[in-house]
């Protein structure tokens, strides 16, 4: 059972010469269930925004296969990878208090753990391991041999936490650090554990006030968004031909790992995170703010062209997108901004493997509500 919905914001102008508001309303339904029903994919959800407000919020499909029960607009998802930007945020905020710099190195930033930081790490700085520049293991496979790490670590929350991030500073890179980009989902835990050292607060108290309180987004919490009782969302795992439910109890992120991709939320308020770096970034580029005195520059300042604290870049129409991309065994989403189009698009899948479905709505809904113009040359 499919059943497709769309919600237009207040906030929508259509020129006089496009379509009616109505006449949009109809054709990203219509897209959206397309989608569902050509990929075999359990359900989906995509909302738009401009840097004034949401455009279009919609979804297709159920929120498990089992129980055929539909999706609603404002059902949360998990969106995992959007943990990483967000640790960018937190340390923005704190850099601004005046308690950390972006160029403090590891030994500054965690004193108590200087003897047991690998020596060619010692200069890796907050920023670098905002950039996944320090070297450290993937943690991507679960049978692959860092994840050793993770056993036997002591107690739970900061203190499980702290212990992992120890074992992480001193382990022998991957590869070398401030030159070589790695992606690693651990990189973030040492950046929670330097921002819960020196506020005082656990991560999680740190996210809540700083992120999902301070914009607003009151569906945002941690973990899976069932629990298994309130017949909430549930991932699927793709089986060969088949997308199977994954209990929340079944697979768990571990609680080491959780800064970097344990996030869930709706699309309306991942659509609002979306508005608030799209917002920024034009605010600033407004203003002609030099990167080394900005915020939302420098969260989105790619060192190498291509990826900059948790987004990716591309080109799109002769300038640059960032991306959001989440592709894990039971979620797939996409967080996309276009601030040179005014424009920002999130797609979510609740099944893992959906990379490709994701890229296919969210450059549709980009061409749709922030067209290329005729004459602009694409750029990938």
């Amino acid at each position: 059972m499919l059943r497709c919905g769309l919600m237009l914001g207040a906030g929508v102008v259509i020129g006089a010469s496009g379509p009616s508001a109505w006449a949009q309303d109809e054709i990203i339904e219509l897209e959206l269930g397309g989608y569902v029903a050509d990929s075999g994919v359990p359900g989906m959800v995509a909302a738009v925004t401009d840097e004034d407000g949401l455009l279009a919020l919609g979804c297709s499909g159920v929120r498990s296969v089992l129980t055929g029960v539909p999706l609603e607009p404002d059902d949360p998802f998990h969106f995992g990878t959007l943990a990483r930007p967000m640790s960018g945020v937190v340390v923005a905020g704190l850099i601004g208090d005046g308690l950390l710099s972006w160029y403090m190195p590891l030994p500054e930033l965690l004193p108590e753990m200087d003897g047991s930081i690998h020596e060619t790490r010692r200069d890796v700085t907050i920023e670098d391991l905002l950039h996944d520049l320090a070297g450290l293991a993937p943690f991507e496979q679960g049978d692959a041999p860092e994840f050793a790490m993770l056993e036997s670590l002591p107690g739970s929350g900061s203190r499980s936490r702290r212990a992992f991030v120890k074992r992480l500073v001193g382990s022998d890179p991957v590869a070398e650090p401030q030159v070589q980009f790695v992606f690693s989902n651990a990189s973030p835990s040492v950046v929670a554990s330097v921002c819960e050292r020196w506020s005082g607060l656990e991560w999680r108290d740190l996210l809540q006030s700083r992120v999902f309180d301070a914009l607003g987004l009151e569906s945002a919490g941690f973990g899976w968004p069932a629990d298994g009782d309130d017949g909430g969302v549930f991932g699927h795992a793709q089986n060969r031909e088949r997308f199977v439910p994954v209990a929340p109890k079944v697979f768990r992120i571990p609680e080491a790992l959780e800064p970097g991709m344990d996030v869930r939320m709706n699309a309306a308020d991942a659509a609002a995170y979306a508005r608030f770096h799209l917002a920024g970034l034009r605010l600033e580029r407004e203003d002609g703010v030099e990167v080394e005195k900005s915020v939302f520059k420098r969260l989105h300042n790619p060192i190498d062209g291509t990826y900059s604290m948790g987004w990716w870049s591309r080109g799109r129409g002769g300038t640059r997108i960032d991306q959001v991309q989440g592709d894990g065994p039971t979620f797939t989403s996409w967080v996309t901004i276009d601030p040179d189009r005014n424009c920002a698009v999130v797609v979510a899948v609740n099944a893992g493997g959906a990379r490709e479905l994701c890229e296919a709505v969210t450059f549709a809904l980009l061409d749709r509500f922030a067209p290329v113009e005729s004459g602009e040359a694409e750029k990938e």
